[in-house]
């Protein structure tokens, strides 16, 4: 079973899902600012919405890790 450090790699080094998720994102982010007049703000809140989605997932990966270790165990 691929440890939470392999998987977490995996994500953060696919290129194709920086390239489509990233940037979509970013687009995203630089029309609603654009609309907005806030551009910096939707750029930041963009930046935070990727860490917290990034972060709900490596701690789902660390509880996976955890449970395949004490069923091996």
């Amino acid at each position: 079973a691929p440890t939470t450090n392999q998987v977490s790699n995996i994500i953060k080094d696919t290129s194709l899902v920086v390239t489509i998720g990233v940037a979509d994102l970013m687009s995203q982010a630089y029309t609603a600012g654009s609309q907005t007049f806030l551009p910096m703000d939707m750029l930041v809140l963009a930046g935070i919405l990727y860490l917290i989605v990034y972060f709900i997932l490596t701690q789902v990966l660390v509880r996976w890790e955890a449970n395949v270790q004490r069923r091996r165990s």
